[in-house]
């Protein structure tokens, strides 16, 4: 490696530190004592959180084998390959996994000196350079500790990093007060919503009308003509049989609406629900010149994502009735319990893709769709989806066509209606301008933050010291000290062979000398 500072060497990360794998996980095997152990999801960059720990059985002679002390850099095998955090607890009782790489430094190398590292190399590439498998890549123990280590002289390392934690600080601060901030803008939509739902966003349409010495129109009359387009739409459809008309709410357990409100059903406004069919396809996003079936998670509360999408493997499975098209009404009809029920209007796409099974697509009269989407999404429309969903309450939840049509919406007057969905666009219009502000003030912290650890082992964060000892001469010392340490090990291991081996061959009941 060229360009290193004056001072420094590279070697591989198995001449400075002992890196081992933690215990493979057998369900078959029992015996033993029943410890916590960490797992890869355990580690994140530059912190381990013990707040969701599994327990195995591990025997006596694993105990010492598999146990964490503070000082050790836990290193992720799988999921994020590299990432890196170390062990500053006192707790004998914890081991870990076959997931993670412990790597036990010696006097030579600073534990954080090598999580920043990785941190660099994960972000620019280099470290994936060790990864093996094509398409879930794993940093196996041969790959490690072959990993080449950049080393600075000791007093040079605990500079830098005392530069690098006093940055970092700092960073994390300013990335909690953007989290504290978004979470604020989060409360802040959420209570537009209520308001909006509720009658309080802007003067209500009786208000105006006293004001002004003028009468109105109640929303009671727009529900007529919404009933009449309704049946007009269905009769248009050449449906056969009776019709029906819609599910009327109970409003026993509903709050008084403003004067001029009334109460309904999805199922004033919904003529028709489309679902799409299950079938297995690619799991990749279609191309160009491919058709797709959309995902449960391309239908989310904020938006909708046609990446989030498979690619049909037939053309005979291909219906163009299927089609998402701009204006769409989509609706998640199976999802977990916060995105059960989340539903977007379509503005653009670009892939042919078709409906899931997963995902419904409403036909609507009276034009209020974005009046539905709003109801929807407000916390009156939350506590209707989730009343109505059915499943298993920690896992997916379905909410059925029936369900939908009865969910309650509550209709202000028309004049007064277009207002509202004028004021929560203005408002959604801040909301989301602010939060894009505050997007791009979090890439330009992460940003920051990798030309901080980019500037520190390049040797330009902090000043060098002439009199420092040189890493060649601080390698060499390791060296030694780990091949002493290795030479003790290994006659301590030969002298327990010997000593089990005399065991075995005494005669029963005799005491050998």
């Amino acid at each position: 490696m060229s360009g290193l500072p004056s001072g420094w060497i590279v070697a591989p990360l198995g001449e400075v530190a002992d890196v081992q794998l933690g215990k493979m996980l057998d369900r078959k095997r029992t015996e033993g004592t029943s410890l916590p152990y960490l797992r890869n999801v355990n580690v994140r960059w530059g912190h381990i959180d013990v707040s969701d720990l599994l327990e195995m059985p591990f025997r006596d002679h694993e105990l010492g084998r598999y146990a964490v002390k503070p000082g050790d850099v836990m290193v992720c095998e799988g999921g994020e390959p590299g990432r890196a955090a170390v062990w500053t607890r006192h707790d004998e009782g914890i081991k870990y996994q076959k997931a993670l790489h412990r790597v036990r430094v010696g006097a030579g190398l600073l534990p954080n000196w090598l999580v920043y590292q990785l941190h660099l190399d994960a972000s620019n590439g280099r470290l994936a350079k060790q990864f093996t498998g094509t398409t879930i890549g794993h940093l196996p123990r041969e790959a490690i500790v072959e990993y080449r280590l950049r080393l600075a002289p000791l007093p040079e390392q605990r500079r830098i990093v005392e530069v690098i934690e006093s940055y970092f600080t700092r960073l994390d601060d300013a990335v909690a007060t953007l989290e504290r901030v978004q979470q604020n803008l989060k409360r802040y939509r959420a209570s537009v919503l209520r308001a909006a739902v509720e009658g309080r966003l802007v003067p209500t349409e009786a208000e105006l009308a006293r004001a002004e010495g003028r009468d109105y129109e109640p929303a009671s009359a727009l529900l007529e003509r919404i009933l009449a387009e309704r049946r007009r739409r269905w009769h248009e459809a050449g449906a056969r049989g009776k019709y029906h008309g819609p599910v009327a709410p109970d409003t026993a357990d509903l709050p008084e609406l403003p004067e001029g409100w009334c109460w309904a059903t999805m199922d004033h406004f919904v003529y028709t629900i489309e679902a799409g069919k299950n079938f297995r396809c690619i799991e990749i996003p279609p191309g160009p010149s491919d058709v797709g079936v959309v995902k449960v998670s391309a239908v989310t509360w904020e938006s909708f994502d046609e990446d989030e999408s498979k690619t049909c493997p037939r053309s005979e499975l291909v219906n163009e009735t299927h089609f998402i098209s701009p204006g769409d009404f989509l609706i998640s009809r199976a999802n977990t319990i916060k995105l059960v029920g989340a539903c977007v209007i379509v503005n653009t796409i670009q892939r042919r893709l078709m409906l899931s099974d997963k995902i419904l697509r409403l036909q609507t009269v009276g034009g209020l769709d974005w009046w539905l989407l709003w109801v929807l999404r407000s916390v009156l429309g939350r506590r209707e989806i989730e009343s109505l969903a059915t499943g298993n309450q920690e896992s997916m939840r379905n909410i059925g066509q029936a369900g939908i049509r009865r969910i309650r919406i509550p209709v202000p007057p028309e004049a007064e209606c277009r207002r509202i969905i004028s004021e929560i666009e203005r408002q959604t219009s801040v909301f989301e301008h602010s939060m894009s502000v505050i997007w791009q003030s979090e890439e330009r912290c992460w940003r920051l933050r990798q030309s901080i650890l980019k500037w520190a082992f390049e040797g330009r964060l902090a000043d060098q010291d002439p009199s420092d000892e040189p890493a060649s001469a601080l390698l060499e010392r390791i060296r030694s000290e780990t091949s002493a340490s290795r030479q003790t090990a290994s006659n301590s291991r030969v002298s327990r062979i010997v000593s089990i081996q005399k065991r075995r061959r005494a005669p029963s009941g005799r005491q050998t000398r």
